[in-house]
């Protein structure tokens, strides 16, 4: 068989296998498990035990939320006696940590971000893992994250945190939580509020957008090679059950209410272009601009590491760094300068 014979069998083959994918991913049941990737847990058995991380059991504590959503709930890196439940008060801080796909609460990265958030004045964390994840009950869905992240900020409230002084927080996956449910408390019909703030890191405009381009681990694309055939790729993004329109809840937000809203990016990332920042960013700008007329200025800055900052007025801001990809970009200096600023801390 000629060197050419074998290329074109072996395209023939890979063309194969990339259809039966597709086709598999037609399937609910499949989509859920790729689109969340939430039975990639490595190993749950000592999530009950935040100290086995690393963390003072005075500090840490490993809980459930309406009996079937597990969490952590870390409290401030000081030097104290009182455990973490003894620790929380109305006018401390609280980032409400919703992770991407893949993974438990315990996936190293986001152990670092726990650490970093909790070493800041008066900053607690309470980091969950949605329904089936971790040891969290449940299969996922977009519907069922939002009410697993709306039940963390009813729990934070109850805890006696106020509401102002909650930090949306979403990564990846979870940026499309956070503005899920900062909507869905500011839109629903019964007891109606408004959360403090909303932080999103490598965050995306849609579920359709991202699958056009999206690779899983940087590598593989889902979607990609169909964009030389746009029929047959908006035929696929229709059948997808798991749409995430953080554009049109962002929109909406910025219209409806005066949250603030961060949306944080690397130029590194290689998963999600930071181009659904911008474009989010925007959309909360255009928005808002609609309902208040011209009441704020934007502003752009370029930053020392080839990055940019752009504000409006003290509502909306979109920050571009250089390092940390699509995981480790949440340590930036700059963008710890920004939560810092939210903590009232100097």
């Amino acid at each position: 068989m000629t060197a050419w014979k074998k290329g074109r069998n072996f395209l023939i083959v890979l063309g194969a296998c990339y259809l039966g994918f597709l086709a598999c991913l037609l399937q609910p049941a499949i989509q859920t498990n790729v689109f969340y990737l939430h039975r990639i847990r490595w190993s749950t058995r000592d999530l009950l035990y935040p100290e086995k991380y690393g963390f003072d059991g005075k500090r840490a504590r490993s809980l459930f939320i309406e009996e079937s959503i597990h969490a952590w709930h870390i409290a401030p890196l000081v030097r104290t006696t009182d455990n973490a439940a003894n620790m929380m008060n109305k006018d401390q801080q609280l980032i409400i940590y919703l992770h991407g796909t893949a993974g438990t609460i315990a996936f190293p990265h986001r152990l670092t971000s726990y650490r970093i958030f909790t070493a800041l004045p008066n900053m607690h964390v309470l980091a969950i893992d949605y329904r089936g994840f971790g040891l969290s009950q449940g299969t996922p869905s977009e519907s069922g994250l939002i009410e697993d992240g709306i039940a963390a900020v009813e729990w934070a409230i109850r805890e006696g945190f106020s509401k102002e002084n909650i930090i949306l927080y979403g990564q990846s996956l979870g940026s499309a939580v956070a503005i899920g449910v900062a909507h869905e408390l500011a839109t629903r019909s019964v007891q109606p509020f408004e959360i403090g703030k909303v932080v999103t890191v490598a965050a995306f405009e849609s579920g359709n957008e991202i699958i056009k381009t999206y690779r899983l681990g940087g590598v593989i694309p889902i979607l990609e090679p169909l964009r030389t055939y746009p029929v047959v790729q908006r035929w696929f993004i229709g059948k997808l059950k798991h749409p995430w329109d953080s554009l049109a809840r962002v929109q909406d937000l910025a219209a409806k209410t005066k949250i603030s809203l961060t949306f944080g990016h690397a130029i590194t990332d290689y998963e999600i272009p930071k181009e659904h920042s911008e474009r989010l960013f925007q959309s909360a700008v255009d928005a808002s601009l609609l309902v208040d007329g011209i009441a704020a200025t934007a502003t752009t800055k370029k930053t020392e590491d080839g990055g940019f900052e752009r504000r409006f007025g003290n509502r909306f801001l979109y920050r571009s760094v250089y390092w940390g990809g699509h995981n480790q970009v949440q340590w930036d200096d700059k963008l710890l300068e920004d939560i810092q600023q939210m903590n009232g801390a100097e």
